[in-house]
């Protein structure tokens, strides 16, 4: 089915390589998973959710992945942290706070606990699946994410999303705040499951690293943009969005804003591509950060391919985006 408004080509100096889950989906059980941990939302929304086909787009990702296991608890993180953006982007700070701790302390090693959320529950299955085959300090690497994905991406947004402040922002503070609240810092961590070694915690944090996971954000923020700027137009609450931020700053037209972003997505491809050419001296870790590197590409040129070519209708089919707010939203 055809998008409601066409998607400029977005191109990458990035290889593509075409999973084998594209196609076999033995790995997941996602119309299961809904029913079972997201009881709180409407029969309406689940199956909204159930055609957004949001566990291959962790196939599509994470490509080299052949172990359905591994596949599986992928799979889980991509639909958590999609939905957990969905239902609490309307949520007040001081609620977001606990949403975010709850997390952070289930993903290292805390139980969810009777009457909590379906979708805590959802999470210690998935941090059991990790546990079979990753250590206990990529997990706490991964809370680390989450939490800087909800303190600096998604509490920052919120005040604008509940009409405490009002937009349009400024090009600097949208790219800052939108690098956090596109929810790659802690879905990128996945790369590590995909190579399957732990990047070492020094060269974790060399700059070079930390440069390339904050380009990362940025491009697929502005990817995503792209390709929900047609959803998202038809929402008035949505500010953040770069296409109506470039607008309102060089005061241009929709469609000389949209090429500005794609502008910009592509100066950050190339610095991307400038960075992994010539990486730092990382010793007997240099083999492992060049495909740190790879695996980061490949997910950018597989969400691209799941974006255009999977059967997703989260952003093609007008009304298939779930409105879930603190109104319409329910805990078990």
């Amino acid at each position: 089915m055809p998008y409601a408004s066409p998607v400029p080509d977005l191109s990458y100096p990035f290889p593509t390589v075409v999973s084998p889950f594209e196609t076999d989906e033995s790995f997941h059980d996602e119309e299961e998973w809904y029913d079972t941990y997201y009881g709180f939302l409407s029969d309406e929304e689940r199956a909204k959710y159930k055609k957004h086909d949001l566990a291959r787009g962790a196939a599509y990702m994470s490509p080299t992945v052949t172990d359905p296991a591994r596949m599986r608890a992928m799979a889980r993180w991509f639909i958590f942290l999609t939905q957990i953006d969905d239902y609490h982007e309307f949520h007040p700070v001081p609620a977001l706070v606990a949403v975010r701790d709850r997390v952070c302390g289930i993903l290292t090693g805390e139980e969810p606990r009777t009457g909590e959320p379906g979708f805590l529950h959802f999470l210690a299955r998935m941090r059991g699946e990790f546990q079979e085959f990753m250590p206990h300090f990529w997990l706490e690497r991964l809370a680390h994410s989450f939490h800087e994905f909800f303190t600096y991406g998604v509490m920052e947004e919120a005040p604008y999303k509940t009409g405490e402040r009002s937009g349009p922002l400024s090009l600097a503070h949208y790219l800052l705040v939108h690098e956090y609240s596109i929810a790659m810092r802690p879905y990128g961590d996945l790369v590590d499951a995909a190579m399957d070694t732990v990047l070492p915690v020094a060269v974790f944090r060399h700059p070079v690293v930390q440069r390339l996971r904050s380009l990362v954000c940025r491009l697929m923020s502005i990817q995503n943009d792209l390709h929900s700027l047609a959803k998202e137009e038809a929402r008035p609450s949505e500010t953040f969005n770069i296409v109506p931020v470039l607008r309102h700053e060089l005061r241009c037209s929709r469609d000389e804003a949209v090429n500005e972003a794609v502008r910009i997505l592509h100066s950050f491809a190339t610095e991307i591509s400038s960075l992994g050419r010539q990486l730092p001296d990382f010793g007997p870790h240099q083999k492992t950060t060049q495909e740190y590197f790879r695996q980061l590409e490949l997910m950018i040129t597989g969400l691209e391919r799941w974006y255009r070519h999977s059967r997703s209708t989260r952003y093609r089919v007008p009304g298939a985006f779930p409105g879930v707010t603190p109104q319409t939203s329910r805990h078990p």
